[in-house]
């Protein structure tokens, strides 16, 4: 009997313990699989309200494989699939994906121009964000907004004025075709303007003011056969 009881307990002393998985394991090991599964623009990943159905044994010392079915897009709730040293549970749980975004530091009112200064990132959970939001700073500098624009809010494309295509102060071409003719003259916009708007530019040389259209973004037609409304013309 002595000798039974001995063995017994040499035998036990030999199997590394094994334990039901511990939830702060089971959480890190979803997580880990969820940064490994998400894009890199994806700074930050949450989990939680897990729920492990069936038990799975983890002996001292092992890790937690984590398998998805294939369709799992890593936010929201997602459903797995738990394997330890041939054991197996199948898990749901709550993955919280966060990504670095612009945000406004100011509220900017409508018609207003958005600086660099006005723009900061911040951290804001993935599976909050709308369809068509603004993914980079750059791409808010210089824009109008249709609409007042909040503190801390996440701008989307539909918020703001179409991109011009020649901003204030631009230095262009002022042309004046009359026949065969061209004359040209430099001058800057007063406003951002379009090609195809009708525009307001300053006359480099004398600061006079003509109205002609943006044809491209360098250069203004003034629709008129009068080669004098440009008085310090080049002519080519």
């Amino acid at each position: 009997m002595r000798t039974a009881l001995l063995t017994a307990l040499l035998v036990a002393l030999a199997v590394p313990a094994s334990a039901r998985a511990d939830a702060g394991a089971v959480i890190e090991a979803i997580r880990q699989e969820a940064v490994r599964s998400l894009p890199d623009t994806v700074v930050e990943v949450e989990v939680y309200d897990v729920v492990v159905r069936g038990d799975l044994e983890v002996p001292e010392g092992a890790s937690i494989r984590v398998r998805a079915s294939g369709d799992e897009d890593w936010i929201g709730r997602v459903s797995v699939e738990l394997l330890c040293a041939g054991s197996s549970a199948r898990a749901t749980a709550d993955v919280a994906a966060y990504v670095e975004v612009p945000v406004l530091r100011r509220p900017v009112a409508r018609g207003e121009q958005i600086t660099a200064d006005d723009v900061t990132v911040a951290r804001r959970n993935a599976d909050d964000l709308p369809t068509g939001m603004v993914l980079s700073s750059a791409a808010l500098d210089g824009r109008v907004p249709k609409k007042d624009l909040r503190l801390n809010q996440v701008v989307k494309v539909a918020d703001l004025e179409e991109r011009a295509d020649s901003r204030r102060n631009h230095p262009v071409t002022l042309l004046v075709r009359s026949g065969g003719l061209r004359i040209t003259a430099p001058g800057v916009l007063r406003r951002d303007a379009r090609v195809g708007d009708l525009v307001e530019a300053v006359f480099t040389t004398t600061g006079g003011v003509v109205r002609g259209v943006l044809i491209t973004p360098d250069i203004v037609e003034i629709p008129t056969v009068d080669a004098s409304a440009v008085p310090t013309a080049a002519r080519r």
